[in-house]
């Protein structure tokens, strides 16, 4: 297919998206009748009135310089066929391959990460009794990485600060264990 009707097809499709978005056709007879000069006189004309106070700051004597116009040297001719088409084409994009590696590396990591806490939860919902799910978690915690590692000198203050019961519920607790609930 050559460039000239490459460039033809992608102005058609550009067309036909600004007609379904109901935009103005660029293609169409209306563009011949509408005339620039009009709507820009009109538009200055609205524009130009002063206010009467700006009488006195306005110098009788100003000459306004003519504008001097710039004239290349050389002119190019527009060649069809040489226009560069300004969509990116994506289809001779490639990620570099590093970069894939890495994002399947993260994604299988993730996934793994998922998979391994998923059977770590089961394991421990699958225990017998209570007793063994602790011994278990702190079976894991000491010879994997799951949960993350501890010192003994972290857990003891773990246990010691963070688990420790207030007075009230201290009182509460040993109230429970003490009340036989069989014999009542």
């Amino acid at each position: 297919m050559e460039r000239r009707t490459m460039i033809e097809a992608q102005r058609k499709t550009l067309e036909l998206r600004r007609k379904t978005l109901g935009m103005r056709s660029i293609t169409s007879n209306d563009m011949e009748n509408y005339n620039n000069n009009e709507v820009a006189n009109e538009i200055i004309s609205k524009m130009f009135y002063r206010h009467e106070s700006d009488k006195k700051y306005i110098d009788p004597d100003f000459f306004d310089a003519p504008e001097r116009h710039f004239i290349p040297e050389r002119q190019s001719l527009f060649i069809d066929e040489l226009e560069r088409i300004l969509e990116p084409t994506f289809s001779k994009h490639q990620i570099p391959l590093q970069v894939r590696c890495l994002e399947r590396y993260r994604n299988a990591k993730k996934k793994l990460n998922r998979q391994l806490k998923r059977e770590m939860h089961q394991l421990i919902d699958f225990m017998p009794t209570a007793g063994d799910a602790v011994s278990f978690v702190r079976t894991m915690s000491y010879t994997t990485v799951w949960p993350p590692l501890h010192t003994r000198l972290e857990l003891n203050v773990f246990e010691r600060d963070f688990l420790k019961l207030s007075k009230r519920e201290q009182y509460r607790y040993k109230k429970i264990m003490e009340t036989n609930f069989l014999t009542q």
